[in-house]
């Protein structure tokens, strides 16, 4: 393929004619009234790139600038012809011109053309439009969004060509099909756009995904100056609630277990009642049916351990009768085969935690008495151990946070896996979380720890044969949650970064799943600090700002309710992880990839000129 010799460009507006005899020439018109200090013409290169896909903001600055061959930038008042060299001759080429304001920054008008082989006599003409803002507004039904399109001074702009695009979890599909493009895996938008009307406004209908999860839409405006924020939802569910009477010292009042039937929840209530089970989804309204019951004395603790996999035996704390007397408590066996011991401690027990094994760690249950000290047991029952986790100053309570698997490297670079169990430092006036501590691979009474950057901030565990520790910060660009491994220097353990995600609010738990089809690890999080209470999914796939991310609030049954947990495993599908979120009155469950309620999206029309 012979590259061309030269690119010869002209600018309309500028007096002096193009050279003669060009290999390309290219005019550009812009508006009279555009007040431009440069005008930059671009040329790229890609047999799948479209002028659609440019004027959309569809692609990122990076993936444009790997598709550049040529660039030109005429100024204001400087000899306007000029060369490209290198230009591919038969290759198709998409080419751009922006104009660019007095600021010599924001654009302010642009254009685009396509162009396949280049011939002596190709000449090409690139009329510019100005620039557009874009404000976003609700529709006057469930999935309309209103959009007002304004140049920038303010005028209303008429005929502007009004778009979107969905991307769901792996695995799903537009809920509804008509004038619909499948772009990808779990991407889609309309055949053809919407454009203005003389007001400047127009109302679309993104189609969500058919099945139920997390999905974000951009709204797509041909030459906005800058494209508005994805918008973030969850597909229409009715989650309904279990019924839950929280035990106030308990920090994890349900687990995960899993059996010949499927998975489980199980919750353990004041009073004493031990519900365990399971859901199912239909036509969008999730239904709860009791799997097992039982009965203790007084509750403790509630924790799931692994038998046969991919099984996880369901045992709760009882603290007897009568909590005072030395032997009262015992294990109860929920659901499972798991054989229990006795627990000759668990009288003195208010809440428990269970450690997985980790490495050469073996699996272990602690529990906290009321006097916060914190004693290690195995979790079939047993003679109970001081741990060493920091003490509580008397100003302060302990809480159990999570305990799970983490890969720390050693200085010689060797990986192995420990165990973490990390506690909060909860003031018992006002109940501030003064700090969070981590110990590692602690078994005995004294034990090593490390502090996490945000107090009170939930923590997660992904799991799997590289488990990674999942924490949050906060930096320049707000609240991150990370996924980290350790670093051991000799001294010190320190956190290295493998992924982070943005989060709208400081999480108090944090768990980790797939919750569609595509093997990775996803994320789900409810945000602490916000107003009212809201839960957060991230998957793994990219979305149009990073992650794939969904941020939905909970209809819950009281006003005053709270997020006490969170938890994600596999509920409906053994093959997929759904969303658990535990309050102070219920349980809610999001299952995943199950039909979603769409109801009839409108579907917009193609009211551009051809």
């Amino acid at each position: 393929m012979r590259p061309t010799r030269a690119l010869i460009l002209c600018l309309a507006t500028s007096a002096p004619a193009c050279a003669t005899d060009p290999t390309l020439a290219i005019t550009v018109h812009n508006d009279p009234g555009t007040a431009s200090e440069d005008t930059i013409i671009t040329v790229y290169a890609s047999s799948s790139l479209t002028c659609a896909d440019i004027r959309f903001g569809d692609l990122d600055d990076a993936t444009l600038a790997g598709l550049e061959v040529a660039e030109l930038t005429l100024r204001k008042g400087v000899p306007f012809a000029g060369s490209l060299d290198n230009l591919p001759r038969v290759e198709h080429k998409v080419i751009t011109a922006r104009a660019i304001g007095l600021d010599g920054q924001a654009l302010v008008a642009a254009g685009c053309v396509e162009v396949d082989a280049i011939t002596e006599t190709t000449t090409v003409v690139i009329p510019t439009v100005p620039a557009a803002l874009v404000s976003l507004s609700a529709g006057s039904d469930a999935y309309g969004v209103g959009v007002t399109v304004t140049g920038l001074d303010g005028a209303a702009v008429a005929g502007r060509e009004v778009s979107w695009r969905v991307i769901g979890p792996d695995g799903t599909m537009p809920a509804a099909l008509p004038n619909i493009a499948v772009l990808s895996t779990a991407s889609w938008q309309p055949d053809s756009a919407t454009c203005t009307d003389n007001n400047g406004t127009a109302v679309v209908h993104p189609v969500p995904p058919d099945l139920s999860g997390g999905y974000a839409t951009r709204i797509r405006v041909a030459w906005a100056q800058h494209s508005p924020p994805a918008l973030t939802a969850l597909t229409k569910l009715t989650p309904g609630a279990r019924t839950l009477t929280p035990v106030a010292e308990m920090a994890h009042p349900c687990t995960l277990g899993y059996g010949a039937s499927g998975g489980v929840v199980a919750c353990a209530n004041a009073g004493g009642a031990i519900d365990e089970f399971t859901i199912h989804a239909t036509g969008g309204v999730v239904a709860y049916t009791t799997v097992a019951s039982a009965a203790v004395a007084t509750p403790a603790g509630i924790y799931a351990v692994p038998a046969h996999s991919p099984d996880l035996d369901v045992i709760a704390v009882d603290a007897g009768a009568t909590p005072a007397v030395p032997g009262s408590g015992k294990l109860v066996l929920v659901s499972g085969t798991a054989t229990v011991g006795a627990c000759p401690e668990c009288n003195s027990f208010v809440d428990v935690m269970y450690v997985p094994a980790c490495g050469t760690a073996q699996a272990q249950l602690l529990g906290r008495t009321k006097d916060n000290a914190i004693r290690t047991m195995s979790p079939l029952g047993g003679l109970a151990t001081k741990f060493g986790a920091p003490a509580a100053p008397l100003t302060q309570d302990i809480a159990f946070v999570g305990a799970g698997c983490v890969t720390r490297f050693d200085p010689t670079g060797t990986a192995t896996q420990v165990q973490l169990a990390v506690f909060d430092y909860v003031s018992k006036l006002g109940g501030r979380v003064v700090a969070t501590s981590a110990t590692i691979d602690c078994a005995g009474p004294v034990c090593a720890s490390t502090g996490l950057k945000v107090p009170g901030a939930g923590v997660g565990f992904t799991g799997g044969l590289a488990p990674a520790l999942v924490v949050s910060s906060v930096d320049a660009t707000g609240v991150v949650i990370s996924t980290v491994d350790i670093v051991s220097t000799g001294s010190q353990n320190v956190f290295l970064e493998l992924s982070r995600v943005a989060s709208a609010g400081i999480p108090h738990r944090i768990a980790t799943g797939q919750f569609d089809r595509d093997g990775q690890i996803d994320y789900v999080w409810d945000n602490a600090t916000k107003a009212a209470p809201s839960v957060q999914l991230a998957y793994a796939a990219d979305g149009f700002d990073g992650h794939l991310t969904a941020l939905t609030g909970l209809a819950l049954a009281n006003g005053d309710d709270t997020i006490l947990d969170v938890l994600a495993g596999p509920v409906h599908d053994a093959a997929l992880a759904d969303a658990v979120i535990v309050t102070t009155s219920g349980v809610v469950v999001l299952p995943s990839l199950v039909p979603a309620q769409t109801g009839t999206v409108p579907v917009d029309p193609a009211t551009c000129p051809k």
